[in-house]
């Protein structure tokens, strides 16, 4: 009796692990830049919730539905984009071939390519025990002409205390998401109120998405503000960059 009963307890595990075991297609995240995050302690807000839990447990629906979403809401992922972002249970090479809820937000770039701008992901060892870690392996490409601040006197601008008024309405926010018309003609225009730029000088204010190597390359918004008249030189720049939802960077130079 004992003997079938063990025999059975070994043809369910079996049975459970088949449909519980999601893709095995040979990932392998060796050489991503990953970030932990405390799910104990609520590194991201809510994330506590899935604390101990196995999110490809049986059809996986608490990673592809659930988890998916909650990445979704904490990159503030917008509607537009939203076809965007992708949640699978995967193997990873790179974790011994773990099973991990595996989130991937693709964005599609100016060039047309669509590249992956951030990946999240999460396993469970046990009830009271669970990992998270994301990444940013190919952020918003704008760009790359070379351009290097280093020498340029920056001055911080607060923008979540909002020391340029208004300009806390972009925390959090990729400016240059997408073909970044966000940084081209939102956050210029809110420069162009703020700094008062007359309207015959307008066209002579601009925002693009670039990389600065004075800041590992990162991309940034950088506006230009280049007056008419004899003198064409810049006057005034600034730039805007976020690392999350909750950070991000503003400064500004008269060069």
């Amino acid at each position: 009796m004992f003997r079938q009963i063990s025999q059975l307890y070994l043809l369910l595990t079996l049975i459970h692990c088949i449909f519980a075991a999601g893709k095995d297609n040979g990932a392998n995240s060796d050489g991503t830049m990953w970030t932990d995050v405390n799910v104990m302690a609520d590194g991201w807000k809510g994330i506590t919730t899935y604390l101990g839990k196995n999110l490809c447990d049986g059809a996986g629906t608490l990673c592809t539905n659930d988890f998916k979403d909650f990445v979704g809401r904490y990159y503030n992922v917008t509607p537009s984009t939203k076809d965007g972002l992708h949640a699978d249970c995967e193997t990873d090479k790179n974790l011994r071939k773990a099973m991990v809820c595996w989130v991937r937000y693709k964005l599609k770039l100016q060039t047309g390519a669509v590249r992956t701008t951030v990946e999240v992901q999460f396993w469970s060892d046990n009830p009271q025990v669970s990992h998270c870690r994301y990444a940013e392996p190919n952020p918003t490409i704008g760009r790359d002409d070379g351009e290097n601040s280093g020498g340029t006197h920056w001055l911080d601008v607060d923008v979540k205390a909002d020391a340029w008024k208004g300009i806390s309405v972009f925390l959090g926010r990729d400016l240059c998401e997408g073909e970044g018309a966000v940084c081209a003609d939102n956050f210029t225009d809110f420069l162009i109120k703020y700094h008062n730029v007359q309207r015959v000088q307008q066209n002579r204010i601009a925002g693009v998405c670039e990389t600065d190597k004075n800041l590992r390359k990162a991309v940034v918004c950088w506006v230009r503000y280049k007056p008419i008249g004899n003198d064409a030189r810049t006057k005034l720049e600034v730039q805007f960059w976020s690392d999350n939802p909750q950070t991000s960077h503003c400064r500004y130079a008269y060069p």
